[in-house]
């Protein structure tokens, strides 16, 4: 299934190139590419070989234009890959442009969310430019926010093409791979944020997430530890680190995160506690430390979902059922056999 989704992202990303517009004082039109440029004067590829310099008091006019090569779905049953270009200059008014260039602005810009791209007052004379690395970002995170893990992947590759060393596009690209299940995916992007951002507790976080979504869970409590080494106010880097102490069986370690955490984050603090003293099955402990999750917390479903297995184990079926029916309310899903056990 990962295969045809990074199938599926391949077919839709747009590719971009540059050709740029120079016009001169004296009338002189000059196309090429800028590759370098400065207050004073811009640097130009023309084609020939070598880059003409020209100042910026003898330029009339000069305008980058954006090619995008826009690429329709394939023909599944011949694999062919249909393709067409639409340009857009830097900037524009919506009346400016043609009718392909309107529909594909609408299609591809109009719903990322990014204020600067609102194209809503058309007749306003107000510029427009397609969005810069940092806004694709913005697009992606908020399409990611609302799980369209798709057009959010599509959208966060435009921006890494755009600027190969824009860190917090790779940060995004790697939190909805991880989010998407693709987590395995979304380590070397952490590890390459790490290279050259070494002390970000933020990205250890992440990229122990992800080790914990694969089961590597004494990988992840190392990037925890580096976090908090960072960080030593990272709250969640104390309870994921918790969480992880559960999974390894480290349990006297995970009562010691979740103590600390208490000054922090009660609800977490309680919720874990409640199940620490599960694993060691004292029922009454842990039944008290669930019912102060859900005085915190009226609709923490896990806090339900957990009182009820207690109260099955101390055989209170009657508020076992009631405590589970709450959790299902709440949106929380029961396994076939607990379904079972309450009947």
């Amino acid at each position: 299934m990962n295969r045809v989704l990074v199938f599926l992202i391949v077919i839709f990303m747009p590719v971009f190139s540059l050709a740029e517009t120079i016009e001169l004082k004296n009338g002189k039109v000059v196309e090429g590419k800028i590759v370098e440029e400065t207050a004073d004067w811009i640097k130009v590829d023309t084609g020939i070989g070598v880059n003409i310099t020209y100042y910026k008091d003898e330029l009339k006019d000069y305008k980058k234009e954006i090619t995008f090569t826009h690429r329709e779905p394939s023909d599944y049953k011949t694999g062919v890959v249909n393709q067409k270009e639409v340009k857009l200059p830097a900037v524009f008014t919506m009346d400016e442009l043609t009718p392909e260039q309107r529909e594909y602005v609408d299609k591809n810009y109009i719903t990322t969310g990014v204020a600067q791209l609102d194209l809503s007052s058309k007749d306003s004379g107000v510029k427009i430019r397609p969005p810069n690395p940092e806004e694709l970002t913005i697009a992606a995170n908020k399409l990611f926010q609302h799980r369209r893990f798709q057009e959010a992947l599509v959208k966060i590759q435009e921006a890494i093409d755009q600027d190969q060393d824009y860190l917090e596009a790779y940060r995004v690209k790697a939190d909805i791979l991880q989010e998407s299940g693709s987590a395995d995916q979304s380590i070397p992007l952490y590890n390459k944020i790490l290279e050259k951002s070494p002390a970000d507790d933020m990205v250890y976080m992440n990229r122990g997430y992800a080790y914990g979504r694969l089961g590597q869970f004494n990988r992840a409590i190392e990037d925890y530890n580096k976090a908090l080494e960072l960080n030593p106010n990272n709250i969640n880097a104390i309870s994921a680190r918790a969480s992880a102490y559960m999974q390894t069986g480290e349990i006297s370690l995970a009562k010691k995160d979740y103590e600390t955490l208490i000054s922090f984050d009660q609800e977490q603090a309680y919720f874990g506690l409640g199940n620490v003293a599960g694993y060691y099955r004292n029922w009454d402990e842990a039944l008290s430390y669930y019912d102060k999750t859900i005085a915190l917390s009226p609709d923490f479903a896990p806090a339900y979902l957990m009182k009820g297995q207690t109260l099955l184990q101390m055989d209170r079926k009657q508020e076992a059922l009631e405590a589970i029916k709450k959790a299902k309310s709440l949106g929380i899903a029961i396994s076939p056999e607990l379904e079972k056990a309450i009947q």
